[in-house]
């Protein structure tokens, strides 16, 4: 009988191996979770190792430690990445359009005219309620069109 997790791939797993003396050894930790990844079909990408280090210390005194949280971040991060591209992707394939709403056609004109007037940027934009991004784009559509 198959199910649904039949054609799941393998999970792919990191060790982390540590011992607090420089008289011990990875090497049995090792083995026992490289046994603990075969018996579950689990793929080890990568082993991170501290000898002689105490696991009191600080992520920056245990360098495998430290190797290890900087790559478990760059994989969450390269997974919402991921997915915040997936969800822009399917709400533009469902035509939702995406961004700030542009300004009316009437604020629009309110601005031109402010600035024909000679008022300036931070004048026009507060007086109409509007950023001052807003009344910079203006300002510039206005040049291309007197070019």
């Amino acid at each position: 009988m198959n199910t649904r997790y039949d054609c799941v791939m393998s999970k792919r797993v990191a060790l982390y191996l540590r011992v607090s003396t420089t008289e011990q050894t990875v090497e049995n930790q090792q083995r026992e979770l490289e046994a603990v990844a075969d018996r579950h079909g689990w793929n080890v990408v990568a082993i991170f190792t501290d000898a002689g280090i105490s696991g009191t210390k600080g992520r920056d005194k245990r360098p495998g430690y430290d190797r290890l949280c900087r790559g478990i971040t760059r994989r969450e991060r390269a997974m919402i990445v991921e997915r915040v591209k997936a969800g822009l992707s399917r709400a533009r394939a469902q035509g939702k359009r995406l961004g700030r709403r542009p300004v009316c056609a009437e604020v629009v004109e309110r601005i031109r005219e402010s600035l024909a007037t000679g008022a300036g940027i931070l004048k026009t934009a507060k007086a109409l309620g509007v950023g001052t991004g807003t009344v910079h784009k203006v300002r510039r559509s206005m040049a291309a069109v007197a070019v």
